[in-house]
């Protein structure tokens, strides 16, 4: 209700570019209009993936091979196959403030590395779904560097190009989760303190840690690594 007593009306988008908030409107407006519709949702997917071992399309996460799990927020899955857009304004309005904060920093003496995350797709494309070649192609970062080669060469880091290349050293990130393990931590670690160290000569970063063996974990004791996914 709003403040005179009346029920808000059902939200309509106000324009392309506030599509976001209206997505956002419809979901208070169900959460205030249906009793429970939380609960139920995760009991009706529960429910499909105990007789079915599949996600539903609600929980933002794609069930891959050998029970991997992805996330599908912010059109990851479109970036993994190269058909997420950018628009022009968005990509001049990146480079904008990109620039403005490179100049800011080199007029105060101040290195600049621009470091990408990379998402567990990235890394490990052969559990998203058979034949992945033939579906993935270069994403919204990788054409970003095609038509701008010359920050790729100052100060981008992509670290999925770094860690990747260990991936017979042992698990980089979790099945069911996110988050990468220690392992792909360390070497993210390792690339981004050898980079400044090439900037500031004089400056060294410890790099000789020790390990314990990879705790398994449980949720609610009832199956083995289960993660955020």
């Amino acid at each position: 209700l709003n403040g005179a007593g009346t029920r808000k009306p059902f939200p309509k988008p106000e324009s392309l570019f506030r599509i976001q908030p209206f997505f956002s409107g419809i979901d208070t407006f169900l959460n205030d209009h249906f009793g429970f519709r939380d609960y139920l949702i995760f009991r009706y997917q529960r429910e499909v993936r105990k007789r079915f071992g599949i996600t539903g399309k609600e929980t933002n996460v794609f069930q891959g091979i050998d029970d991997w799990l992805f996330l599908d927020t912010q059109e990851m899955l479109l970036d993994y196959a190269g058909k997420k857009e950018i628009s022009k304004t968005q990509l001049t309005g990146w480079i904008s403030r990109y620039n403005e904060k490179r100049s800011w920093l080199s007029a105060r003496g101040i290195a600049y590395l621009l470091v990408v995350a990379p998402h567990k797709q990235s890394v490990y494309p052969e559990y998203v779904m058979k034949q992945w070649e033939d579906v993935h192609a270069p994403g919204v970062l990788q054409r970003f560097v095609d038509q701008h080669p010359e920050i790729a060469e100052r100060e981008l880091m992509n670290l999925a190009e770094v860690i990747k290349t260990h991936k017979e050293e042992g698990l980089l990130y979790y099945k069911s989760d996110t988050h990468w393990s220690d392992h792909g931590g360390y070497l993210a670690y390792l690339s981004i303190a050898e980079k400044i160290e090439a900037l500031l000569p004089g400056i060294t970063f410890k790099k000789d840690f020790s390990f314990t063996e990879p705790k398994i974990r449980k949720c609610l004791g009832r199956k083995n690594n289960c993660g955020d996914l």
